[in-house]
């Protein structure tokens, strides 16, 4: 279902003439991706035992993230190649085709000697109906802590990920727009790097709180870096960006840390609320920060689009550091788990 949902979103946007068919097609894939990981969270749980699922989550987050890297340089190859963005994106639905298939023939809901656990969770859930779940989630302080944490070491990725990265990187570090694009598409490598690596850490010494916070303090190292660290040259600068991505991948830990703290049969309810901190954290961050970059000093206009100084940055960028520093003290109150079901 979500898969179709999105599927027809892209198709819908690739053939808009008209604002409003472009804007639904838009809001036809957020909606539909909005709770694909969800389903793949669930399906994970009932494969794989506590002690795995960070792992299993840095898979999957890693699989998201190819979307972004994608989505950056070689996406805008497609484009020239097949001769314009609407061939590019007829592609992409296409594929959400063949994947749409593809899920359907392959991919299994649970185990097949799970039957008895199955109607287990189905009792509970008939139980509880929709509303007394997502009471039952949003009342777990634990599942918005998470939620604020994966939003909070997350804001890169809508900021340096998106649409400001390759312009600060031209404007404040001077990169050509090559390089920029390079060090943007980079950035996704460190985040699918790191989701593994932290996945295997959290597994393997069976803790969840002290790499979250591991993965802040190196963060703000890193960033702090970036931005107060005078005349870096090129390949520093990609470095930096490469790091970040790594460093703030420590996120993906909340998904197994919120599923071992719920029951199971809540885990998708919970972990909603994990994507809702997200959404809402990238529905909020980019334009905040294009509001800072306006009011934060001089700028002009160039062909109708704004240019701003180093100085605009600067101040705009600092939310990101801001957001680790707050991260860091919200892993302190997160419960620990030791990789293991606590509910």
């Amino acid at each position: 279902m979500s898969l179709s949902i999105t599927t027809v979103g892209a198709f819908l946007f690739a053939m808009a003439e008209q604002y409003w068919l472009a804007a639904l097609g838009r809001f036809l894939v957020g909606g539909g991706g909005a709770f694909c990981f969800l389903s793949c969270m669930r399906v994970a749980s009932r494969w794989f035992p506590p002690h795995r699922m960070a792992l299993v989550t840095g898979v999957l987050v890693t699989m998201g993230m190819l979307g972004g890297l994608v989505a950056q340089a070689p996406f805008a190859m497609l484009t020239d190649l097949v001769g314009g963005f609407r061939h590019a994106l007829y592609l992409d639905a296409f594929l959400g085709l063949v994947i749409i298939f593809a899920v359907f023939f392959i991919v299994q809901d649970r185990p097949p000697d799970a039957h008895e656990e199955a109607h287990h969770e189905h009792r509970q859930l008939q139980a509880l109906g929709v509303w007394g779940c997502i009471k039952m989630a949003s009342l777990n302080p634990q599942n918005w802590l998470g939620g604020l944490y994966t939003a909070l070491m997350n804001l890169p990725v809508f900021i340096l990920g998106g649409l400001w990265g390759v312009l600060y990187l031209t404007d404040v570090h001077h990169l050509t727009e090559d390089e920029a694009h390079f060090a943007a598409t980079i950035f996704f490598l460190g985040v699918i790097a790191g989701s593994l690596l932290f996945g295997w850490f959290s597994d393997h010494i069976e803790r969840r709180v002290m790499p979250m916070v591991i993965g802040s303090i190196f963060s703000l190292i890193v960033i702090g870096v970036l931005m107060f660290v005078p005349n870096l040259p090129t390949s520093a600068v990609i470095v930096l960006f490469t790091l970040i991505g790594f460093a703030t991948s420590s996120q993906v830990l909340t998904y197994p840390t919120i599923a071992e703290l719920n029951p199971i049969y809540l885990t998708s309810t919970a972990v909603s609320i994990d994507s809702l901190c997200i959404m809402a954290s990238g529905f909020i961050v980019p334009p905040l920060f294009g509001w800072l970059m306006e009011h934060a000093g001089a700028h002009e206009m160039v062909d109708g689009m704004s240019v701003y100084t180093a100085q605009s940055y600067n101040l705009a960028m600092l939310l990101i550091p801001v957001s680790f520093l707050v991260a860091l003290g919200v892993a302190f109150l997160i419960r620990e788990t030791y990789c293991r079901a606590q509910a």
